[in-house]
């Protein structure tokens, strides 16, 4: 199993997005925020996984 290591760089850009759809709804940007991080949780056990950027 892979770890998972987030920059400052990207726990900063989390935060602004969140900060952004959390003008419209908080919802929105809570649950936007939890379906990014599910997604990062994926890579732990299939760190292969995604498409080659050739």
């Amino acid at each position: 199993m892979a770890r998972i290591v987030w920059s400052e760089n990207a726990v900063v850009s989390l935060e602004k997005i969140a900060e952004f759809i959390e003008k419209n709804s908080i919802f929105y940007a809570k649950k936007t925020v939890e379906d990014i991080n599910n997604c990062v949780k994926i890579l732990k056990d299939y760190p292969n996984s995604g498409r080659i950027v050739p």
